[in-house]
């Protein structure tokens, strides 16, 4: 059966001119704005996650930075002449296990990033334990020179390694909150 051209002239001149169309206009109205509603508050849902997602970013980055003034604090309380006390230097080492935490605290338990990043952060608190046992546990002297080399070469490492781990992490967080993508949620 085929339409021809005057059979929707007809159709649409009896709907809207010899019936009650308020009835039907109303009804397509409705529902054109639910729909909308609809797009909007998925639209409005992708923003409050990227918003949250912003806030996670500007966190971690937060803590990374106060972890990376940490490890030069702490290589600056080793170095020879500084005479840093063991309580100072306990005090330093505490807080940087605090902000490690947190960051680790940030991921799920099986992020892969969560898992380098904790690598990472091992490392350099078994680095400090062997370098700093000297002044934490008073044996010995001051650490040489040599010996202060080797802590800053590898706490710098171990730093620029956990650096470049955050600036992934961060990267892939700002992509997904330009393109609203809403997966992997972190919050």
């Amino acid at each position: 059966m085929v339409i021809s051209d005057s059979d929707w002239y007809n159709f649409f001149y009896n709907l809207f001119f010899k019936t009650n169309w308020l009835p039907f206009a109303t009804f397509v109205l409705a529902g054109v704005v639910a729909y909308t509603n609809y797009i909007n508050s998925i639209r409005d849902r992708k923003v409050h996650i990227a918003d949250k997602r912003q806030e996670w970013v500007n966190r971690f980055r937060e803590l990374i930075s106060e972890i990376s003034s940490l490890y030069r604090n702490i290589r600056l309380s080793l170095r020879v002449g500084e005479s840093a006390t063991s309580t100072e230097l306990r005090i330093l080492i505490s807080e940087l296990n605090a902000k490690t935490s947190l960051v680790l605290l940030m991921f799920d338990a099986d992020d892969p990033n969560r898992t380098e990043l904790s690598g990472f952060f091992s490392n350099v608190f078994a680095i400090l334990t062997r370098q700093s046992r000297q002044i934490v546990e008073g044996e010995g002297d001051d650490l040489t020179e040599e010996e202060l080399r080797n802590l800053d070469q590898n706490l710098l490492q171990e730093e620029q390694n956990i650096i470049r781990v955050a600036g992934i992490v961060i990267s892939e967080q700002r992509s997904k909150i330009s393109t609203l993508d809403n997966s992997d949620i972190l919050i």
